[in-house]
């Protein structure tokens, strides 16, 4: 090979074996889709694969959500999902697309209605409804899967939903404090009130009302209030909505206070429970308390003997001591 061809060579990126060995077939592949005549040729792209043989999607479909949440029933309305989904043109074509709609997965007696039967795209997509209803007394928790399909000639195109039935679930969660941090463990020594803030929201597909209570540890008084600090042992909670099935939970504080007899732990257990009185689903949360002794100080954190402080000569230490009225 004269100086050149072995130019021309190390020029070309993707040369195959044939190249290398002199071969001059016009056309012959190279592993980046490259191709070489003569030695002396200008390299010239290479189609590997001929225009009508490229699997090209034409249109498509988009919806806001793909999973919605229905009720068990009595009420039609309860147990129906609306799905707004638009069929968006990618290739401009007045071909019309067949919309159908089949349950892919999940028990059977749920019914599926199309908006359209099928739709023409011009420049701009084409908006249809998907509404399925739920049969009436379905288990809750069950879930199922549809498919939307839309044809055009031999394309296909598929959109997956699912929907879920769930009447209603409490869901507890840990509130934020003013500093945007979650209350706990809190320090607490006896005859003070610790005041937790949390928040209870409904899983579910309609509003219910909760029976909420607190199991308070032995020596403890405890109770649930709401934001008025009103005692409470029910709470109305709305249902998840909107287009990403957000929660619209109720804030709720919990005050926990320990008596002389309380046992004096590093963490205190408090759980608040929740339960549905449609479905009879239920939902808990812990909270911890540091109860410690009247006379506190920092090494007391450390699991020290809070009564003994070693302090170098020269310095200083510092005791917290809390003095509580035995007076009613």
């Amino acid at each position: 090979m004269n100086k050149m061809g072995r130019r021309t060579f190390l020029k070309g990126v993707g040369c195959t074996a044939a190249v290398i060995a002199g071969e001059t077939t016009v056309g012959k592949l190279t592993s980046t889709g490259s191709a070489f005549g003569s030695a002396g040729d200008e390299p010239r792209m290479y189609s590997m694969v001929e225009a009508h043989g490229i699997d090209r999607a034409t249109f498509d479909f988009y919806t806001d959500h793909k999973s919605r949440i229905v009720a068990a029933g009595p009420g039609e309305p309860e147990r129906e999902a609306v799905f707004e989904i638009s069929v968006n043109p990618i290739s401009i074509l007045n071909t019309p697309i067949m919309l159908t709609a089949v349950q892919k997965s999940g028990p059977k007696g749920f019914r599926v209605e199309l908006s359209r039967e099928q739709v023409v795209l011009k420049k701009d997509g084409q908006k249809m409804e998907c509404r399925i209803i739920a049969p009436s007394g379905m288990e809750e928790k069950t879930e199922a899967v549809f498919t939307i399909s839309g044809q055009r000639e031999q394309e296909v195109q598929e959109l997956l939903l699912r929907i879920t039935v769930l009447t209603a679930a409490p869901h507890w969660r840990m509130g934020k404090s003013e500093t945007q941090v979650e209350d706990q463990p809190q320090k607490i020594s006896i005859g003070e009130t610790i005041r937790y803030r949390l928040s209870l929201g409904n899983l579910g597909h309609i509003a219910d009302l909760f029976d909420v209570r607190v199991d308070k540890p032995d020596g403890w008084t405890a109770r649930l209030v709401d934001g008025k600090k009103r005692e409470i042992s029910t709470v109305k909670v709305a249902p998840v909505s909107g287009m990403f099935q957000w929660e619209y939970p109720e804030e709720i504080w919990l005050e926990a206070t320990p008596g002389r007899q309380a046992a004096r732990k590093k963490n205190i257990p408090i759980t608040v429970r929740a339960r549905s009185s449609a479905t009879g689903f239920t939902d808990e949360l812990t909270v911890y308390a540091f109860y410690s002794e009247p006379l506190f100080s920092l090494n007391d954190l450390d699991g020290l003997d809070p009564r003994r402080h070693y302090v170098q000569p020269g310095l200083m230490t510092s005791y917290v001591l809390h003095i509580q009225s035995r007076e009613p």
